[in-house]
Order: C-alpha cells, then structure tokens, then sequence
C-alpha cells in the first residue's frame, strides 16, 4: 500500500491510501480509500459535533449514500457537524457524494474526515464506487494534499497570536 503523508509544521496530520481492485477481505466495485488522522482532527469534529447536535453526535455511514461503503466487520459512523469549516479549495458538506474535487466548485470533498475513529491507529477503511481510470486515482493523490494541508492551517494546527494595544496621551 503506497502511503501518502500529509505533514504540516513536522507533525504528520494525515495518512491515507488510495487502491482499485480487490481488498483482502472482499471484492471492491471503486477506490478502496486507507485514512487516518491526527487526534486532534477528530477532536476538531467531534467538539462541532456535541455543540451543533449536543441530542445526537454520530450518524451511520450508511444514512448517507449507497456510494461510500464500509469495508470490513466495523460500520462507520459520521460526525453530525452542520456545515462544519469551509475553506476555498475544500468541503465537508458531502459525505456519500462523489470524491476529488467538486466540477462546478473546484473544492475537494474531504467530508470522510469526518469519520468517528479516523484518528484510530488501525486505518478506516472505506469504499467509493464507480469506475475510476488510472490517471482519475493519479490526480485525485496529487490534489487532495493542498486542500488537506490548507485545512490543517486553517483550523487544526496551533497557532499563537500576541496582541497589544496602547495608547498616548498627547
């Protein structure tokens, strides 16, 4: 499995792999997508999660499309965020929708960061289906690094702001 590290201020915020073909467990009709997180990307929206739908924090994978499937003995759920960050280059606001990057928008779907457990050792594992040309899994790894790096700056990764305010009497 080639592996794709997406590191921002040498910390390794996200790791995934992208695979066509048959997983070890079953046979896939897609892309067989490998992703894991930084804890604190998980921590990110599981804390929009409990202040958007303090009633009902997780939804399952299933609930949103027949298009992502669930690889493996485990379901995945989804946090429930609303409309969740938003960036220029990036969504969360389609999970179940077709991967890569949006053909009116230009934003790439990164919704299955929203997955509980994606911060997990073991990797989550998922499938799109369709069918995916080579050079459709080629583009899709070289442009999902800016959009993902791009939201580990915009909301994730510390940042330290020192203010001072002063004034003169004349």
């Amino acid at each position: 499995m080639d592996i794709e590290t997406i590191t921002k201020g040498g910390v390794c915020w996200f790791e995934f792999s992208i695979k066509r073909g048959f997983s070890h467990t079953e046979p896939t009709r897609g892309l067989e997508i490998f992703i894991r997180t930084d804890p604190r990307v998980e921590n990110l929206f599981s804390g929009l999660s409990k202040d958007n739908h303090p009633d009902r924090l997780t939804d399952p994978l299933t609930d949103y499309s027949p298009h992502w499937r669930v690889l493996g003995p485990n379901p995945i759920q989804v946090y429930r965020v609303g409309n969740g960050p938003q960036g220029s280059d990036y969504t969360f606001d389609e999970v179940g929708n077709p991967i890569g990057k949006h053909p009116k928008t230009g934003k790439m779907n990164l919704s299955f960061l929203k997955f509980v457990g994606i911060s997990n050792p073991a990797w989550i594992t998922f499938e799109v289906t369709g069918p995916f040309s080579r050079q459709f899994i080629l583009d899709l790894r070289r442009d999902i690094g800016p959009p993902m790096r791009n939201f580990a700056r915009d909301y994730v990764t510390p940042i330290h702001v020192n203010l001072r305010i002063s004034s003169q009497d004349l």
